[in-house]
Order: structure tokens, then C-alpha cells, then sequence
């Protein structure tokens, strides 16, 4: 049977369950996991670094909050950029697709259906101010 040494019971005392098994699990994951692996360290940085979980959990959904803002803020500059100029090119032909489409009973239904999908996007956009 193996007996521990002082040194050994010593740091495993030092530490919680939780950073026992930490411990335990980190050195369970193959070095080819590089993704998991870089997680896995800020984790644990971030728990080093933060004793109180108040702190920590507030500090987190403030981060989640402002790269949710700075994501909305990059989408809408896509969309000013390329989706704008094309619903304008789109909506400024529906005239001629109309009269194209008035001699056929199934292009008339089809086109009708783009038509509604076109003019609720313009009008999402306009809305929201995109």
C-alpha cells in the first residue's frame, strides 16, 4: 500500500476538492486538445484570480454584455453595408417583375410570396434602424 509523503498530503490539504479535481482533470486531457486545453487554462487563471464568486459572476456577465453589443454593432455594419444596397436595387424592380408576372398564375403566386418577404424585410430594417 502506498503511503503518501508530508510534501505530498501538505498541497493536496492546501487545496479544496474542487482544485483537486481540477488538478485531476486537467492532466487527463491530451496535449493534441489545444482548444479545450487553452479554455481549461483561463478557467483557471480566472478562479485563481477571483476568490469571490459575486465578483466573478458579475465581472463575467459584463464581459458577455459588452461583446454582445460589440457583435450587434459589427452585424449591423454588414448589413448597412451589403444587405441595404441590395434590398434597394431589389425593391426598386418590383414594378417590372409585376408586369412580368401578371400573364402567368404561378409566377404571379411566386412572385407575390417574394414580394411580401422583401417588403417585411424593408420594413424590419427601416424599423429598427439598421
Amino acid at each position: 500500500m502506498h503511503q503518501p509523503d508530508e510534501k505530498t498530503s501538505l498541497q493536496s490539504s492546501e487545496k479544496t476538492p474542487f482544485e483537486q479535481a481540477w488538478e485531476e482533470y486537467r492532466t487527463t486531457i491530451n496535449s493534441s486538445q489545444t482548444e479545450k486545453v487553452k479554455f481549461i487554462e483561463k478557467c483557471s487563471k480566472f478562479a485563481s484570480e477571483w476568490h469571490d464568486p459575486v465578483t466573478a459572476i458579475n465581472e463575467a456577465i459584463t464581459e458577455v454584455e459588452t461583446r454582445s453589443q460589440d457583435y450587434q454593432k459589427q452585424s449591423r455594419k454588414v448589413v448597412r453595408a451589403y444587405l441595404l444596397p441590395f434590398m434597394n436595387a431589389l425593391t426598386s424592380f418590383t414594378g417590372i417583375v409585376d408586369s412580368l408576372t401578371t400573364l402567368n398564375p404561378i409566377r404571379s403566386i411566386v412572385w407575390g410570396c417574394l414580394k411580401v418577404a422583401l417588403n417585411a424585410s424593408a420594413k424590419f430594417l427601416v424599423e429598427h434602424k439598421i
